[in-house]
């Protein structure tokens, strides 16, 4: 049997559950409305003198076994079994609704570097579902019922972010044409060119998600993430909403970065030739 702790941020007004508010970039108090930001909550548990060698650790529980590879762990709030697989970090009580993180699953060797917070709220989401279901009368009832929009939550998907320099070159056999007309005849004059593209190109922070419950082609649609909203990670970012934690190392992920570094230095160099009438690829490296 084994030992995890699951932690729970409680106001430090009212005793509630605090969530992360993206509207409001700080930890609300559903109970007395009270808000907070992450500065703040470090503030009053010093001042209250309380652990915070874990990101104000103010509600820490032992409690868990292993059953057939999924985890079972009990709710601070009202006791109730929280049952997830084993990359579980963040998610909400079934019985009494409270967000709990698993704190062992964002520590050590596990934890994030850096996260971007939501700024869309789950009222900003569902509104645009509705604005995309608009005009779609084909889309089966059950597709647009209001009981599966309003189970819309956030989730927090793990990353690892990639830096590198590519070299490479690239030969193009390449054509333009000439035509005119003399008397009855017309005439067309092919040229045939060869093009020759190298050079080197930076890469910074290239995404892989490294979740296996993630679609990839997915979370490629979704780039490009603004990396100008990153954050020092804090677990608190995740109270009331849905996380795992990596469960693809980054070695696995090397074949995919080496894939997406390879096609868009390609594309980088093809944008350079143009003003030809074909353009065919005869070697690269």
């Amino acid at each position: 049997m084994s030992q995890d702790k699951v932690k729970e941020y409680k106001c430090p007004n009212c005793g509630g559950a605090l969530t992360f508010d993206a509207a409001e970039q700080k930890m609300v108090c559903a109970h007395c409305y009270g808000k907070f930001s992450m500065d703040e909550l470090n503030l009053v548990a010093k001042t209250e003198g309380k652990d915070t060698s874990e990101e104000n650790n103010w509600s820490d529980y032992h409690t868990g076994k292993e059953v057939e590879g999924m985890k079972m762990y009990v709710c601070p709030s009202c006791g109730g079994e929280i049952v997830g697989d084993e990359t579980v970090a963040a998610t909400q009580c079934p019985y009494c609704g409270n967000p709990t993180i698993v704190s062992k699953q964002l520590s050590g060797m596990n934890a994030p570097d850096g996260i971007i917070p939501f700024t869309k709220k789950k009222e900003d989401a569902i509104a645009a579902l509705k604005e995309f279901y608009r005009g779609k009368f084909l889309l089966p009832k059950i597709f647009k019922s209001a009981n599966k929009i309003e189970k819309i939550q956030g989730v927090y998907v793990p990353f690892w972010l990639f830096d590198c320099q590519a070299d490479g070159s690239i030969r193009y056999d390449a054509t333009r044409t000439h035509s005119w007309s003399s008397g009855d005849t017309d005439y067309v004059r092919t040229d045939h060119y060869l093009i020759i593209r190298e050079g080197k190109v930076d890469f910074s922070k290239i995404p892989v998600d490294g979740s296996k419950k993630m679609d990839d082609e997915f979370m490629d649609s979704i780039e490009p993430f603004d990396y100008n909203k990153l954050s020092e990670f804090k677990d608190a970012y995740l109270s009331g909403y849905l996380a795992n934690k990596y469960d693809v190392n980054a070695e696995d992920c090397l074949p995919r970065v080496n894939e997406r570094v390879r096609t868009s230095l390609s594309e980088a160099f093809a944008s350079t030739v143009i003003g030809y009438v074909s353009r065919v690829p005869r070697s690269s490296n």
